[in-house]
Order: structure tokens, then sequence, then C-alpha cells
């Protein structure tokens, strides 16, 4: 559950960026105001993507020689 907090956070401020660099091409590239609202339509289409992600494939992004260290949960179940 942590890790999907984590990716959660993670998106969040990714996504916060990435409007802010769509507001500011907006006004730079003088595109219309729906600009804003299709990045907004993206970002909110891509957060149930990366959670499916992160709770499907809970090892991906560790390096070669890491290993996973068990949850607190996963410790608990083990000790029954």
């Amino acid at each position: 559950m942590r890790r999907l907090a984590g990716v959660l956070v993670a998106y969040v401020l990714v996504a916060w960026f990435a409007l802010q660099v769509a507001e500011w091409l907006r006004g730079v590239l003088a595109l219309p105001p729906m600009f804003r609202t299709l990045v907004t339509g993206l970002i909110l289409a891509g957060v149930p993507v990366a959670l499916l992600v992160a709770w499907f494939y809970p090892d991906m992004g560790l390096s070669e020689g890491a290993e996973r260290t068990p949850s607190s949960d996963e410790v608990r179940t083990e000790e029954r």
C-alpha cells in the first residue's frame, strides 16, 4: 500500500509540473483554452494506469542487485 501512495504522490507532483508547463506553452504559443482542458484530461486518465502498474508490478524500478524488503503486513502473515 505504501508503494501506491508513493506512486500517487510522485504522479501528483509531475502532473502539477506538467500543468505549469502546459499553461506556459498556452501563453507563449497562443493556444486555445481547450489545450489546458486536454492536458488535464490526459493527466486524469493516466492516474488509474499509473496505480494499476504500481499494483501489478511492485518490483518495477529496482536495480539488478536490489531486493525488495517485505512489508510489515507480509512479515506478520509469515509469522503465523
